[in-house]
């Protein structure tokens, strides 16, 4: 469908929420001193900016580079999606902070290689997954246009998701099973906090205590999320 009428509306609520809402968001916990986030979580957050900024590119350039910023829009859009990568992270320190100390396996691996473990992830395959489709699309340039008038996207077998080919594309496919992984983890922590509280209600039974309602709804959030998504 042709949905370049909605183009005004498209580029305002990617521009407002991740390239203002976003940045505001992350440079708030980055200087300010009262708000302690783990790092996987602000990198989660800048990586939510750079999809935003890729599907911005075609929409905000329609100019005599046409073809040139289509191409790199197809490329990256390809790219950008499997940057959900980064939620694995966020599932696995969830995870790990609910352990005892002398349980966790990461406190074993130097500071600087856990680092970069728990935050290259999703860079690394926004580069791998959109310098290869960015040498198919420059092998096959007919399959890069702007199918809906908003941005760019790369219509091929075994590449993309445009119907009938949805069964073979390779980048749904990845976020499929990133995010059943991240499915299959989220059951155990949910397992393991009910647990802890349960231990900790019992070890103190004249205190009243109630269940986290933030955390609850936070996790519950991410579920349904992940399995909207996965649909």
């Amino acid at each position: 469908p042709d949905l370049r009428h909605f183009t005004s509306v498209y580029l305002a609520l990617l521009i407002i929420g991740g390239q203002i809402g976003l940045p505001i968001v992350v440079i708030t916990a980055l200087i300010c001193k009262k708000v302690t986030w783990h790092p996987t979580l602000i990198n989660f957050c800048i990586t939510w900016i750079i999809y935003s900024v890729v599907y911005c590119l075609y929409g905000a350039n329609r100019s005599n580079s046409y073809r040139w910023v289509c191409t790199v829009q197809a490329s990256m859009i390809h790219g950008a999606a499997p940057m959900y990568v980064e939620s694995f992270s966020l599932v696995v320190t969830t995870w790990t902070a609910m352990q005892y100390p002398q349980s966790i396996m990461l406190d074993k691996i130097p500071g600087a290689l856990r680092l970069f473990l728990m935050l290259a992830p999703p860079y690394l395959v926004f580069v791998g997954f959109s310098v290869g489709a960015g040498i198919f699309a420059l092998l096959q340039p007919r399959s890069v246009y702007p199918s809906n008038g908003l941005y760019c996207t790369i219509c091929v077998e075994h590449l993309s998701a445009c119907p009938p080919l949805q069964q073979e594309a390779v980048v749904p496919c990845f976020c499929a099973v990133v995010m059943a992984i991240i499915l299959g983890l989220e059951l155990p922590i949910s397992i393991q906090y009910y647990r802890q509280w349960r231990d900790i209600k019992k070890s103190f039974p004249l205190v009243a205590r109630r269940p986290s309602t933030s955390l609850c709804f936070r996790i519950g959030l991410l579920c349904v999320h992940s399995w909207l998504t996965l649909r």
